[in-house]
């Protein structure tokens, strides 16, 4: 009596099958990871940014819940954080995005709760050049806008000047050193820093 045979097509397409419910299942998998650690990312940028310390990933993630009123807009994304410290406004918190030399770059600006003094900014991703472009995360570069103030005193909403220039050649407080060699990744960094500034200066006439 023959064997009967199972169509060398059938056995093919069964591996392939099988591979792609591997595949899929491990996509799956690893892309409900990485959106955890861009959201781990995130909270420990926003915590560090209003001084707190000490946490694990758990408590960090708590004390974003508790104390940082998540705002948004119209289509649903996060336009900005309301820090709040005692049930008092202790800083405001955006969202950067702009382009950089190799692709987009993303941060977060923390800025005091009368929306005219920069109280820290942090990059939280970015595809610049190691080395060069890259140290637009560095700490060195970033503490320079610390404490700078970027509207006029009193109650204006009228902007100063804060730039973002080529190595060498800052003059002034408001002009900030960028980093040298990566020209393209500081206009691209300016020109983020500068649209973010504008969103808060929009924001300033109706205060948290």
């Amino acid at each position: 009596m023959s064997e009967s045979r199972v169509p060398p097509a059938v056995v093919v397409g069964a591996v392939v099958l099988a591979c792609g419910a591997l595949l899929l299942g491990a996509h799956l998998g690893l892309a409900a990871r990485i959106e955890r650690n861009v959201r781990l990312a995130q909270v420990r940028v926003l915590v560090e940014l209003v001084g707190v310390t000490g946490l694990s990933d758990a408590g960090m993630e708590r004390f974003v819940a508790d104390n940082l009123r998540e705002e948004k807009d119209g289509a649903g994304r996060v336009r900005r954080w309301i820090y709040l410290r005692e049930s008092a406004v202790g800083a405001v918190l955006y969202p950067m995005e702009g382009k950089g030399l190799w692709g987009p770059i993303h941060g977060v600006l923390a800025v005091s709760p009368e929306l005219d003094t920069i109280l820290g900014l942090r990059v939280t991703r970015h595809e610049e050049t190691p080395g060069l472009g890259a140290e637009i995360e560095a700490a060195w570069f970033l503490r320079r806008f610390d404490g700078l103030r970027f509207v006029e005193e009193g109650d204006s909403c009228d902007p100063l000047e804060l730039r973002v220039v080529k190595a060498g050649t800052a003059r002034g407080p408001l002009e900030i050193d960028g980093v040298s060699g990566a020209t393209e990744t500081v206009r691209g960094f300016d020109a983020m820093l500068t649209k973010t500034l504008h969103q808060v200066l929009r924001d300033r006439g109706g205060r948290p």
